[in-house]
C-alpha cells in the first residue's frame, strides 16, 4: 500500500476557502457540510472524507476575493507542485536538495543544509543527506507572516528547500488554527443551536489568519481584506443577536514589516532564521551569532 507522506497532507490542506472552516483529523479532510451530513446519518459515526472527495464536497459560502487583481504570485502552485514531485520521486538525491546559497557563508549554508534533513526526515520519511547539521526545522522562531514573506520570495534570498520548508510549515500551524478554531463553532453549536455560529467564527478565524499574510500569499489565494472579514463576522452576529466567544490563540502569528531576517545559531548544532527589531541589530549578544542579515522588506515583492 502507498503511504501518504506528511508533506502530501499538508499540501491537501492548502487551499482555504475564506468563510468556510474545515479539519483535518490524522490528514484525510472534511468541512463544515460533511461534518453536518454525518450528524444527521443513522447509526453512521464514522464517515471519512478522502482527499479526493474534498473539492466536491466543500459547501457554498461566502466569497471573500482579493479585489486588487494582482498576479504577484504567478507560477506559485507550479512550484510546490514541482517541488512535491521532485522529492517524492528522487528521495535524498533529489537534485534541489543540493541548492546552496549563493553568498558561501558557512553558517548561511548550513542553515539552507538544515532545511534539507528537515524535509526530508520530518515531512518524506526519508534520511537526511547533511551529515553536518541538525534535522530541526530551521523556521520554529519565526512568525506567520514571516513565514509567508519566505515562502513566496522568489528574489533568490532564500532556497528553493527553505521557500517549501516555510511554506509547508506555515500551513501545518493553519491546519491546528483552523481546527481548534472547527471545535469551537462545534461546541457552540452543540450549546446554542440555530446561531450562524459556523459562518461567524470561520470569517473571524480566516480574517486572523488573512491580517497575517503577505500580499503575494493574498494575491495567490485571491483573497481579500482582514477587515472585511471581520465587518461581515461582526454584521451577522449582531444581525443574530448572538455573542461570539474569542478565538483559540495562533501562536506566533504576529508579523512586523520592519524586522530583519538573520541566519543565527539557536543551539550548538541547530540553527535557525530570527526576526529582529532594526534597532537591537548592533547588540553584541546578536551580533556574535550574526550570520547573514536580509531586510524584510526584499522577502517579497509587494
Amino acid at each position: 500500500m502507498f503511504d501518504i507522506t506528511r508533506a502530501e497532507y499538508i499540501l491537501g490542506a492548502r487551499e482555504i476557502q475564506p468563510g468556510n472552516l474545515r479539519k483535518i483529523i490524522n490528514g484525510p479532510i472534511y468541512d463544515n457540510l460533511t461534518n453536518a451530513q454525518e450528524r444527521v446519518r443513522k447509526n453512521d459515526s464514522g464517515v471519512s472524507v478522502t482527499l479526493s472527495d474534498r473539492g466536491r464536497l466543500i459547501a457554498s459560502a461566502l466569497q471573500l476575493q482579493n479585489r486588487g487583481g494582482t498576479t504577484a504570485a504567478a507560477g506559485f502552485d507550479d512550484f510546490l507542485e514541482s517541488m512535491h514531485r521532485e522529492i517524492l520521486a528522487d528521495g535524498e538525491q533529489a537534485a534541489v536538495l543540493s541548492e546552496l546559497p549563493e553568498s558561501g557563508d558557512t553558517l548561511r549554508t548550513s542553515v539552507a543544509k538544515q532545511a534539507a534533513n528537515y524535509i526530508l526526515t520530518s515531512l518524506y520519511g526519508k534520511k537526511s543527506v547533511y551529515e553536518d547539521v541538525s534535522s530541526e526545522s530551521p523556521f520554529v522562531g519565526l512568525d506567520r507572516k514571516s513565514l509567508s514573506k519566505i515562502a513566496f520570495d522568489d528574489s533568490g534570498s532564500f532556497t528553493s528547500i527553505e521557500r517549501f520548508v516555510a511554506f509547508l510549515d506555515m500551513t501545518s500551524r493553519d491546519v491546528e488554527f483552523q481546527n481548534r478554531a472547527f471545535d469551537l463553532q462545534s461546541s457552540m453549536q452543540s450549546k446554542k443551536p440555530g446561531g450562524p455560529w459556523h459562518q461567524v467564527l470561520s470569517m473571524k478565524a480566516h480574517a486572523e489568519m488573512a491580517s497575517q499574510m503577505s500580499e503575494a500569499e493574498k494575491a495567490w489565494r485571491n483573497w481579500g481584506s482582514p477587515e472585511d472579514m471581520r465587518v461581515l463576522a461582526e454584521q451577522l452576529a449582531s444581525q443574530s443577536k448572538i455573542e461570539v466567544p474569542d478565538l483559540p490563540s495562533y501562536s506566533d502569528v504576529g508579523g512586523d514589516d520592519e524586522l530583519l531576517f538573520i541566519a543565527a545559531v539557536k543551539d550548538r548544532d541547530v540553527l535557525g532564521w530570527l526576526g529582529l527589531q532594526p534597532d537591537r541589530s548592533n547588540s553584541d549578544s546578536v551580533q556574535e551569532s550574526l550570520v547573514y542579515f536580509i531586510p524584510r522588506k526584499g522577502l517579497s515583492r509587494e
